[in-house]
């Protein structure tokens, strides 16, 4: 008989004092029972690792988990060890004779759970244990990291398919595999199945959303560090993690901040492990309040009562800002997300994509010098000295970006911090897809950039972007949802029809990219067409419309910001550096469109027709014109009624009238209804 979640709640019931499972976490449980491989993909503070902790305690044998980070396998297995759980990890920083007498243990069959990263199967002795343990299960946490398409790659996740089918080789039989993650869209998805070898898996998607969290984007170009201190002084009691893109960033708002008389501490890679060990423990033991840090920390850090996380420069992807957001209100009580926006933050990511996804001519350039390099057996390698000597202009951190990727393909392995040996070498090789991967990062900084600009609900537009299927609504908490609800009860109307921001941006992006502005901003290229000055700007606002994107052009045009052939002109340039004197200029310029109070043959005015518009473009979630343009809407207020005949004779399309003809009327006999007016023939 199969066994289901019921069989382990004894043991759950034991070791963590919990009555039961989740609603989320029984149906992913219920797979592993069965045997199947599958991908689960559970928010952040879901209970992923009960997932495979739980059913490895009730099957026995031994179950591997693969984790990226050091502090996230010690804190599990210490976990584990304070319960009575038989486990244990081996990472870098242990001893060899530490590695070993764990391996002994591995082998023996002593161990339930054992944490490894995945580069311990390029360990001999890893292996030989492995295959004398009663392994039964591998659960790789993090699974997204296996996915150059995600926002966290790491090249040794890439082999983890092709390792654990020699693994069973090895066994002499099937072990099953598990897939875990907080953030993935459909794309990631599909590639871990593929990546990570899973034999017809089931998928589980819980609920991403995180209803206990208040979402805010705060425009902050000019005194970023006095904006963010004067929200923590709003915040005087709350845990608080700040994250910044670089090193450098941390460094300097914790010296700001501290010098503001904060009580502050940081955290990133160049820190020594004692000073990560001791700024983690002070934070999680609420010794330290504020944490600055780069994305370095936090998964599976084990804080539930993070009450902020701020974003101090805007993260690279939705999926990192998402899954560092979800470090707040752990614990299910209300918490915030706030990021702090500049639009130039998107040099930082222009450089990050430079230097990590070299081109394909990059690499093509490169590989015959790591070749001659790495023939005669493993070499240190000098990166300076590769970037110095290549055909291409080359930083280093090119160089060690182009050996990642060529890790992840199995052509070089890395045998130290810059050690490398010839793998599995190629000549014919093709890296072409690599320009793919560098536009697939553009797309992200887009989606994200697009996030921080929309007028819509945040909540919705982030859920949307993982694949939830639901017309527009509001969530009633966010800042765009609670700007809107302010605007409506002050003067009866709604958000401006665009933000100033966004129509800097387009300002910016249609003088880099030329008369092809509308194909590559509105993403209807493929990316192969592209050329290179057009990556950055591929699918930047694919969210709009047509009709919005020409107008908006006319509009900088007429305003004398944008010259006809397209650049920015002097008065444009001080327009975005803000100082142009024309305070009736974003007036201009963000209005909607131009309403009239005339009724049609109908009787009803035009402005409600405005108003029908905008309420139908909300619940389709697309924009106004995708609704109606104005020449359409006009062609509608001449009809002499809204029946089908009467809308065709005004010369209203037949799909049109089919499809919004009675939708329409109805929506004008309700406001009838309210108003208690009569506006003739509806």
């Amino acid at each position: 008989m199969t066994e289901t979640v019921s069989d382990l709640l004894p043991i759950l019931q034991r070791y963590f004092g919990f009555s039961d499972f989740r609603e989320d976490q029984k149906p992913i449980v219920d797979s592993i029972l069965e045997g199947r491989d599958m991908l689960a993909i559970l928010k952040t503070s879901g209970g992923k690792s009960l997932c495979y902790q739980m059913p490895a305690l009730h099957r026995g044998g031994t179950t591997l988990v693969i984790s990226p980070l050091i502090s996230l396998m010690k804190d599990q297995v210490d976990a584990l060890v304070s319960k009575g759980i038989p486990a244990a990890f081996v990472n870098s920083n242990l001893e060899v004779h530490e590695a070993q007498a764990r391996y002994r243990e591995l082998a023996d069959g002593r161990l339930r759970l054992f944490y490894v990263a995945p580069e311990r199967f390029q360990d001999e002795g890893f292996l030989a244990a492995l295959a004398s343990s009663g392994v039964h299960t591998v659960a790789v946490d993090e699974a997204h990291c296996a996915s150059q398409w995600g926002h966290d790659f790491r090249p040794h996740y890439s082999k983890l398919g092709a390792s654990l089918s020699d693994l069973e080789t090895r066994l002499g039989r099937r072990v099953q595999r598990l897939a875990f993650t907080a953030t993935a869209t459909e794309r990631v998805r599909e590639d871990i199945c593929e990546i990570l070898g899973l034999r017809q898996p089931v998928i589980h998607q819980r609920g991403f959303d995180r209803d206990n969290l208040t979402y805010a984007v705060i425009p902050s170009d000019k005194n970023r560090d006095q904006d963010i201190e004067g929200f923590l002084h709003e915040h005087p009691d709350d845990n608080t993690i700040i994250y910044c893109t670089t090193v450098k960033r941390v460094e300097a708002l914790y010296t700001y901040l501290k010098g503001a008389g904060l009580s502050v501490s940081r955290y990133h890679g160049r820190l020594t492990p004692e000073e990560k060990n001791r700024v983690q423990d002070d934070f999680i033991a609420s010794k330290t309040r504020i944490l600055i840090s780069t994305s370095a920390f936090g998964m599976g850090v084990d804080k539930a009562d993070i009450r902020l996380v701020i974003h101090a420069q805007m993260p690279g992807s939705l999926e990192a800002w998402y899954q560092e957001a979800g470090r707040a209100g752990r614990d299910g009580l209300p918490a915030k997300a706030v990021l702090f926006y500049d639009p130039k933050d998107r040099n930082i990511h222009r450089f990050f994509i430079e230097m990590g996804a070299p081109s394909a001519e990059v690499m093509r350039a490169l590989r015959p010098l790591i070749y001659q390099e790495l023939v005669g057996g493993p070499q240190d390698l000098d990166f300076n000295w590769i970037a110095k000597i290549s055909r291409a202009k080359l930083q280093p951190a090119q160089v060690a970006s182009a050996l990642n990727l060529m890790v992840g393909q199995g052509e070089v392995s890395r045998h130290g911090d810059n050690t490398f040996a010839l793998a599995q070498w190629n000549l014919s090789a093709n890296y072409d897809w690599v320009d793919d991967l560098r536009r697939n990062n553009w797309m992200k900084v887009n989606a994200m950039q697009q996030w921080c600009e929309t007028t819509l609900c945040r909540r919705w537009t982030v859920l949307k972007y993982f694949g939830a299927k639901q017309a527009h609504t509001r969530c009633g908490t966010c800042d765009t949802c609670l700007a809107e609800a302010l605007s409506k009860s002050k003067v009866g109307s709604t958000l401006p029809y665009v933000r100033p921001i966004t129509l800097i941006n387009f300002a910016k992006a249609i003088s880099a990219v030329g008369q092809r502005w509308m194909a590559v901003l509105l993403g209807t290229l493929s990316t192969k067409e592209l050329k290179p000055h057009e990556e950055p700007w591929h699918s930047r606002f694919a969210h709009y419309a047509v009709g919005d994107l020409e107008r908006w052009r006319q509009r900088l045009i007429d305003q004398n910001l944008l010259s006809k052939d397209l650049q920015i002109t002097s008065r444009g340039e001080s327009w975005i550096d803000g100082t142009l004197e024309d305070s009736h200029l974003n007036d201009k310029l963000c209005q909607g469109p131009v309403t009239e109070k005339s009724s049609g043959g109908h009787g009803v005015p035009i402005e409600v027709l405005h108003k029908w518009r905008k309420a139908t473009a909300y619940a389709e979630d697309v924009s106004e014109m995708s609704i109606a343009t104005e020449a359409m809407l006009r062609k509608v207020h001449a009809a002499s009624s809204f029946a089908q005949v009467d809308l065709l004779a005004a010369g209203v399309s037949g799909p049109w009238a089919k499809r919004y003809g009675a939708k329409l009327q109805d929506y004008v006999a309700k406001q009838l209804k309210k108003t208690g007016n009569e506006m003739g023939m509806i």
